[in-house]
């Protein structure tokens, strides 16, 4: 393969790479954030009915949870950036980029599917149930579905 194949191969998976990060941390920082905050907000709620202590500790619990969940979801978008750029990179040496990049990509739709779902079973607990609620998680999962057929249909070995 001639050199000016190779570097535009290198700048298409670097072009994939920063359309992954950007998704995940997207997918992140709104959706996983936002579901680890309603299952604090669901296990905090009966002490809301409680003591004056434990109605006292509530704020206290939620902010520390809001607190660790952004330290950590900061060092996973860290790893997330170094593991996907080195899985890219390894990838264009393999032939493998678009298997990997649909790969990366449905599990991070499938990530979002996840948090989508758990805050779609809070809200309708709560009684907070609209037709979004129901309508963006299944899109989100058959987009899931979609990519994990695509990737299925796709050759394992190019090289």
């Amino acid at each position: 393969m001639n050199q000016t194949a190779k570097i535009s191969e290198y700048i298409v998976a670097w072009s994939l790479w920063a359309f992954s990060i950007t998704l995940g941390v997207i997918i992140g920082f709104w959706a996983v954030r936002d579901a680890i905050n309603v299952i604090a907000e669901a296990m905090t709620m009966g002490a809301l009915q409680g003591t004056p202590s434990q109605q006292f500790q509530v704020p206290f619990t939620r902010n520390a949870i809001d607190r660790f969940d952004i330290l950590i979801l900061g060092v996973l978008s860290v790893l997330l950036v170094v593991t996907v750029e080195h899985y890219y990179r390894t990838g264009v040496e393999q032939g493998q980029l678009m298997r990997r990049f649909v790969l990366v990509t449905a599990l991070e739709f499938g990530v979002l599917f996840l948090s989508l779902a758990t805050q779609a079973i809070y809200l309708g607990v709560l009684g907070l149930f609209t037709i979004w609620s129901v309508l963006l998680p299944c899109g989100v999962l058959a987009i899931t579905v979609i990519l994990s057929l695509i990737l299925t249909r796709m050759p394992k070995n190019t090289v």
